[in-house]
């Protein structure tokens, strides 16, 4: 299984992250408001983009691995350079 999509999705205030994989398999998950970029509404969802080069072709079962590289590696709270 490879993660096929990666895609940001906004209702309102809210800001949702959709992932898609080649089996079919959708998960959501929701972005605070401001993760790390004191109030701004649209920074989590360039981070979003900023890491979908990452996961895309990536076995999404390897939750742990993908939030570390992510986490030390990407923009924003981790690799911090916003």
């Amino acid at each position: 299984m490879k993660i096929t999509s990666v895609e940001t999705l906004s209702a309102s205030r809210f800001n949702y992250v959709k992932v898609r994989t080649d089996e079919g398999v959708v998960g959501v998950g929701e972005l605070h408001p401001a993760s790390g970029t004191g109030g701004t509404p649209y920074l989590p969802m360039a981070g979003v983009r900023y890491c979908e080069e990452y996961l895309l072709g990536k076995d999404p079962t390897h939750i742990e691995r993908h939030w570390q590289h992510m986490f030390r590696r990407c923009l924003f709270r981790g690799g911090s350079d916003a």
